[in-house]
């Protein structure tokens, strides 16, 4: 609802860095070219053990590709209802306006599960009911 939006979420839906400190802590880095993100030990005693012995305790680290990070942003823009996936920052990154990245908008905004305002594309609210939906049929045709 507007002035209730999560101030906490919104730093992971604008794709903003944060670090995770602790055992089962995730992390996230704009380190270019698309981003990279890891996660340390879950359990605490093995988290524990890797410290003491100067070690890391990431778990994982994955470096994101270009089609990841245009997924990412996507699936994070939309959870955003009243911003959505805003088109001159995802041109800016990917070179793509949000629909041209993501071909079956076309077919999910005539089934009234998308909009777009000017070139920005958002979840109506038939798509906010049925985004998990919406989000796996923009995923599986991206480009």
């Amino acid at each position: 609802l507007p002035g209730f939006e999560s101030r906490h979420n919104s730093r992971y839906w604008l794709g903003g860095e944060y670090l995770g400190l602790g055992s089962g802590a995730h992390s996230y880095m704009r380190t270019p070219p698309w981003g990279v993100r890891w996660w340390n030990e879950a359990s605490v005693e093995r988290y524990s053990a890797q410290i003491m012995r100067g070690g890391s305790a990431r778990a994982f680290t994955e470096k994101l590709g270009r089609r990841e990070a245009m997924v990412e942003s996507l699936m994070l823009g939309l959870r955003m209802l009243n911003k959505g996936v805003e088109a001159g920052p995802f041109r800016r990154v990917f070179g793509l306006l949000p629909a041209e990245a993501f071909p079956r908008c076309v077919d999910l905004i005539s089934q009234n599960l998308l909009l777009l305002r000017g070139d920005d594309l958002l979840l109506t609210d038939k798509g906010v009911l049925l985004s998990d939906s919406v989000f796996a049929e923009l995923v599986r045709a991206a480009s």
